[in-house]
């Protein structure tokens, strides 16, 4: 509309296009056994512009949180994807966005918490405690504007058991 983009987008824009091309710096890695080598291209580390790099940290991130803050329980990975209208909608609405999130949260628990009593014989669901960390992803790999929700849930609840100390897991079918 004839104004110009806001600072960060020119110079993490140029960094994306950059990103991956040898031209633009690499490293050498040389293997010692059989002696062969290979220039790697630098990556410009830019999760807003450049997808290579986005897809990279997204991986990561999941992996960490599996391996590190997550207890060692099956995990399940649950996307919720919204019809076009709805995604401009919330894309500059973060208290709708927030409702709305909480609904896809509260569904994927409920359904848990339901699986859960039905399938272990508790008095209520409030017995069963679902866990899970959500991810906000703002575009998708054309950079299109696509807001979606990642949320990784424990394929199960935690329930109160004084014979195995405070909370246990119990996994529900799938």
């Amino acid at each position: 509309a004839g104004r110009p983009p806001p600072g960060l987008v020119v110079p993490g824009s140029e960094q994306a296009l950059q990103c991956g091309t040898v031209a633009h710096g690499f490293g050498g890695v040389r293997w010692c056994g059989c002696g062969s080598s290979r220039l790697v291209a630098f990556s410009c580390k830019r999760r807003g512009f450049c997808a290579s790099c986005g897809g990279a940290w997204m991986a990561e991130t999941s992996a960490h949180l599996v391996d590190h803050v997550f207890p060692r329980v099956p995990v399940r990975q649950w996307v919720m994807a919204l019809p076009i209208p709805i995604r401009f909608l919330i894309a500059y609405n973060g208290p709708l966005q927030s409702a709305v999130l909480k609904c896809f949260i509260d569904s994927v628990s409920g359904h848990l918490k339901r699986k859960a009593k039905r399938e272990y014989s508790l008095q209520s669901v409030n017995q069963a405690k679902p866990a899970s960390i959500t991810s906000i992803q703002r575009s998708d790999s054309a950079g299109k504007l696509n807001i979606h929700f990642h949320s990784l849930f424990a394929d199960g609840v935690f329930v109160e058991d004084s014979s195995e100390g405070p909370m246990a897991f119990a996994e529900v079918s799938p």
